[in-house]
């Protein structure tokens, strides 16, 4: 009996370092890591894409579109978001959110609903 215990225990011992090295892999894999996105817009507005800027959510850094093209990092928890550069003010413009990925494409649609077309994108990357 005494070594079944001892094996029981040994056997305890093992899973639980096992358990704990895999849950501290987990926990490094969750780290911020820094993406370049590279994001291209499709713009559907009347206006230059100049006008446009592509924005991080947590630091509100931006970067300015050139050719519907624009290159921004950002960290792996934050949201990028279609905006209007601040600098034209008097314009507002409801842009959307996604995630932080190596490629990123925005469309700039003036004529639609922004929280309709909001809702889809995030039922579009739910489902993909």
């Amino acid at each position: 009996m005494d070594n079944l215990r001892i094996f029981i225990i040994v056997f305890a011992v093992i899973a639980s370092i096992f358990g704990l090295g895999g849950l501290v892999f987990w926990a490094l894999d969750q780290e911020d890591r820094l993406i370049v996105s590279h994001v291209t817009l499709d713009n559907k507005c009347g206006i230059d894409s100049a006008y446009f800027v592509v924005e991080t959510t947590k630091t509100n850094r931006r970067v300015n579109f050139t050719k519907d093209a624009a290159k921004i990092g950002a960290l792996s928890s934050e949201k990028l978001r279609l905006a209007l550069d601040p600098k034209f003010g008097g314009v507002t413009f409801s842009g959307y959110e996604t995630t932080v990925k190596e490629k990123v494409r925005f469309i700039a649609d003036c004529t639609g609903n922004a929280h309709q077309q909001s809702v889809f994108n995030s039922m579009r990357e739910q489902f993909n």
